[in-house]
């Protein structure tokens, strides 16, 4: 259920009264779920003003998504590994992830490198898996960490926009 509330998170606060209508929850609920939030990581900033992200969260409603990817968007604070947490995703019957689908996390436990390599990032570090469900040749998988690369250098240039260069 904290789930829930997190694409109705912003850097703005809201009161706990406006997010529990939303919600179909009393204030007490939505103090409860902001609290699992933020025992999961997720910088949830609690208020006399109410309930908000701290700035520069990358949550789903706060990330403007322009192509294919991250159009379906998951953020977790804490994860053991986003490589779980996609396939998860993937596999589930109900509602699988679709191509382009985003895992973001900003600290990983247990994350996976090349060559089985074990490796955990600290708190304020992004980590991403993107799923790709097209048929790649092995000349094209290749070329993967390259291209990932470049777009998160482009992204971080451009701030995902025409805008100012935030990196």
């Amino acid at each position: 259920m904290p789930d829930r509330l997190l694409p109705l998170l912003s850097a703005l606060p809201q009161t706990g009264d406006a997010l529990g209508e939303r919600l179909g929850v009393g204030r007490v609920t939505v103090h409860t779920l902001a609290r699992r939030l933020a025992e999961q990581g997720v910088p949830v900033v609690v208020s006399r003003q109410g309930y908000a992200l701290e700035p520069g969260t990358p949550a789903p409603g706060l990330v403007p998504v322009q192509g294919l990817f991250g159009r379906a968007l998951r953020y977790t604070g804490t994860t053991t590994s986003t490589q779980d947490d996609l396939r998860h995703w993937a596999e589930h019957a109900k509602s699988p992830a679709p191509h382009g689908a985003v895992v973001v996390a900003e600290r990983q436990t247990a994350g996976r490198g090349r060559r089985g390599r074990t490796w955990n990032t600290p708190h304020g570090t992004l980590v991403f898996s993107v799923l790709l469900c097209a048929p790649l040749t092995l000349p094209e998988l290749a070329l993967m960490p390259l291209a990932a690369g470049v777009a998160v250098h482009e992204a971080c240039r451009t701030g995902g926009s025409s805008g100012p260069t935030i990196c």
